[in-house]
């Protein structure tokens, strides 16, 4: 709260001014006669949780209850003198919600000084209030805790359910490993803490060989069964941290964090080989797939990562097929 200008040059207001300005329990305004707030003490702002900037300046009907607002300014436009009972004003602070200050004025020439407390009276009546809402509550949380063991059951229930939920919208329902949706959402973390922490990031991309003619000789139900199968063998193979996903119709991407070209070649070729081992019941022939790996370096605009995995796979399918191709690198990177 700023000093009351010069006006006020008395020792006795002087002194006044120091106290209230520290005072934690009196609220003390100056405004104008046409209400305009001239300062306000540290007190009346915490109760608005305002700054003092906010306030002064600022037409003390803004901090007003409505009904007081007309009632403060028939105040201000009649002069009325000081008035030893005081009387009631509610303002309201940041959070709408009101206070009731008991308040007095006083006519400093054109100016009015307005001094007010919450009146002890008024906080007995809150205590009392507070007490009893304490003794119900008191009630409620015998009866929960009789009740605790049910209901922490239906939300562990509920918490299964819930996650249950969530899985199934990140998950590739034929194969369960992720979806396009999972691995969009992963790859862009997963890209933030590459460069953060200043670490590769490879992306192993597979296709089945010839799968269309899996699907053509012996139906869809034994192709949905390779896919599966094939999900499987992956997923085994890879680390806990890296990412399966299923990319499109006989697409998929291992997403492998802090590995380098070289690691991501070696683990495609146990990948490739774990597949061209597996026998699937029905199916007189094996299973093969091409791979494609790139790793996306610090610095490197990420969407392209995907993009020369693509081109890796391509480069593989068109040199024969069962096998792997790194993406190229440029001479200068190498």
């Amino acid at each position: 709260m700023k000093p009351f200008t010069t006006r006020f040059s008395d020792e006795t207001l002087e002194g006044l001014h120091r106290y209230w300005s520290a005072s934690r329990v009196v609220h003390v305004l100056l405004v104008d006669s046409k209400g305009t707030i001239l300062s306000a003490n540290s007190c009346f702002c915490a109760t608005l949780k305002r700054d003092p900037g906010e306030l002064i300046g600022s037409a003390i009907w803004r901090w007003l209850t409505e009904p007081d607002c007309a009632m403060f300014q028939e105040r201000l436009r009649k002069h009325e003198p000081f008035d030893e009972n005081g009387f009631w004003l509610n303002i309201v602070d940041a959070d709408q919600a009101p206070h009731t200050l008991k308040c007095w004025y006083l006519r400093l020439g054109d100016d009015v000084l307005l001094i007010g407390e919450i009146p002890q009276e008024r906080l007995h009546v809150l205590q009392a209030e507070l007490m009893a809402l304490n003794n119900q509550l008191a009630v409620v949380s015998r009866e929960n805790v009789r009740k605790g063991k049910e209901l922490a059951k239906a939300l562990e229930e509920l918490k299964k359910a819930y996650q249950k939920i969530a899985n199934l919208a990140f998950l590739d329902p034929l194969t369960e490993v992720a979806n396009r949706r999972k691995l969009e959402e992963s790859f862009q973390l997963e890209v933030e803490r590459a460069s953060r922490l200043g670490l590769p990031l490879t992306a192993v991309l597979l296709d089945i060989d010839h799968f269309k003619s899996v699907n053509d000789a012996h139906g869809h139900a034994m192709g949905d069964r390779v896919l599966q199968r094939l999900a499987r063998a992956i997923v085994s193979g890879a680390r806990p941290y890296d990412l399966v996903a299923r990319y499109g119709g006989e697409e998929f991407l291992i997403l492998m964090p802090g590995t380098s070209l070289e690691q991501g070649r070696l683990a495609a070729e146990r990948f490739r080989s774990s597949i061209a081992s597996m026998r699937i019941e029905g199916l007189p022939h094996l299973i093969t797939a091409s791979f494609g790996v790139a790793t996306l370096k610090p610095g490197e605009p990420p969407h392209t990562l995907f993009d020369r995995a693509d081109k890796a796979l391509y480069c593989a399918k068109e040199g024969g097929r069962n096998r792997v191709c790194v993406e190229r690198i440029p001479q200068g990177d190498r």
